[in-house]
């Protein structure tokens, strides 16, 4: 019995539409986990002051990361970037925090931060379930 004869996997079984919203809501399930979730992002984009924070840690040897500390209302916060170019040890980064939560801060613009990943969600599972739907479609029919 060839792989072609053998029973539809579940993915063959889902339908366009239902493979899209797999695909979206394990997107956003994973960004929103793992990641800074939307809903923070939104509440920064809305409510987030800006600041210079400097840069206390530059990982070179790690996609040119950094590590930042900033102040708010006279505490000193801690917070980290994934990508901070050539920036240096005591270089300035701005960043933006919650006032009403200094521990909410993001080192990107927290707008065009959430564009990115609301763009994504919605491509992803649109370039996904076209692929499959296309690879249904090339599939050769058994007599």
């Amino acid at each position: 019995m060839t792989r072609r004869d053998a029973r539809p996997s579940a993915l063959d079984r889902l339908s366009p539409v239902g493979l899209w919203i797999f695909v979206f809501l394990f997107f956003v399930l994973t960004t929103n986990l793992f990641g800074q979730s939307w809903l923070s992002l939104l509440r920064l984009a809305q409510h987030g002051r800006t600041v210079t924070a400097s840069v206390s840690v530059a990982h070179t040897s790690n996609h040119d990361g950094c590590e930042f500390t900033f102040t708010a209302g006279g505490r000193t916060f801690h917070g980290s970037r994934e990508s901070c170019g050539d920036r240096e040890v005591g270089d300035a980064l701005t960043i933006t925090y919650l006032p009403s939560d200094p521990t909410v801060h993001s080192g990107y613009s927290p707008a065009s931060h959430l564009v990115t990943d609301v763009a994504f969600a919605l491509l992803l599972p649109t370039a996904a379930t076209g692929f499959v739907v296309w690879r249904r479609r090339a599939r050769p029919t058994a007599a």
